[in-house]
């Protein structure tokens, strides 16, 4: 006789954020307590009124004000698919299946996709005392991850100005990102 034919499908999809980032100065903030530990060890002041005016009204591109934490950090989803058939005759049975894993990372730039797939086929003979199966499985995965650590990347952000750029577009209108910590 034949088994039932069996089919099963599962998905999900969560969301993942950073549990608890520090919370940075702004760009003006920063720039006038900046100011003020130059002049207390002797030393000039970085930012004059105008450049202070400047920051405060957010009048130009050359002094962004960024949470550098905001910028790398975001919510990452992930979702999964899990498909499988499975079933067979007197003799014989199969089952089939796939998953797809789509990550986003919850640090700018990084993600991570896996494809998984597994068949198994078995034919039984003599009166089921002889099995000869096949096993055909494999996956295919594409991770994106930063060429430095979280650790480094957490390290350069609490030591960045709020003023730095982080992106800028060129005459072509292509953008680049930037990390100064200056």
């Amino acid at each position: 006789g034949s088994k039932n034919i069996r089919v099963n499908f599962n998905s999900s999809i969560s969301f993942s954020t950073p549990s608890q980032l520090p919370t940075p100065v702004d760009g003006i903030t920063y720039a006038e307590r900046l100011n003020e530990a130059r002049v207390n060890f002797g030393f000039a002041p970085i930012y004059d009124d105008f450049d202070l005016d400047t920051i405060r009204l957010g009048l130009t591109d050359r002094f962004q004000n960024n949470d550098w934490y905001d910028l790398f950090f975001e919510t990452g989803t992930v979702q999964t698919y899990y498909g499988s058939v499975s079933g067979g005759g007197e003799n014989h049975d199969f089952s089939l299946s796939a998953g797809y894993l789509d990550q986003e990372g919850i640090l700018f730039g990084t993600s991570s996709n896996k494809v998984t797939y597994r068949a198994v086929i078995n034919t039984y003979f003599a009166k089921d005392q002889i099995r000869v199966g096949a096993i055909v499985q494999g996956n295919d995965e594409n991770v994106k991850e930063l060429s430095s650590s979280t650790t480094s990347v957490l390290t350069r952000a609490s030591l960045a100005s709020p003023l730095s750029a982080f992106s800028f577009d060129d005459e072509q209108g292509n953008t680049f990102y930037t990390f100064n910590s200056r």
